[in-house]
This record gives structure tokens, sequence and C-alpha cells, in this order.
């Protein structure tokens, strides 16, 4: 299971991990795009994971269920 806290989650941007996300849930870029309009994640995709604030990490984390579900 990801956690949030894990030092290699925690470098990357949130762009990256939304390609990471993407690539795993099959879909392709098609339900990060969704989820990352519908937590309004656009002007956090390039900042890193670490220098999120506690509620933009969970939105991303909201984002990756979103995603999750669509499977």
């Amino acid at each position: 299971m990801w956690k949030m806290r894990e030092p290699c989650i925690e470098k990357m941007t949130v762009k990256e991990i939304s390609e990471v996300f993407a690539g795993l849930s099959g879909h392709g870029g098609r339900g990060w795009r969704s989820a990352v309009e519908q937590m309004h994640l656009s002007e956090l995709l390039g900042k890193r994971l670490s220098s999120c604030t506690e509620g933009q990490k969970k939105r991303v984390r909201i984002a990756r269920e979103i995603v999750r579900g669509a499977e």
C-alpha cells in the first residue's frame, strides 16, 4: 500500500506521482486528468509532495482513489 510518508514519494512532484498512478491504473492519463480537475490539483503539478500542506496531500490521495475506483 502506498503511504504519503515514503521518502521516494515525498521527493516526487504531484505531476510525477500522477504519471506513475496513471500508468498503474491502465487508463493512461484519462483518469488522472479528470481527478486532477476534480480535486483542483493543476496548480500543484510542479510542486514536490514534501512541500505540500497536509490538505494538499490529502487531495492527492483522494485523486489517487478516484482513479483506483475507475478501474
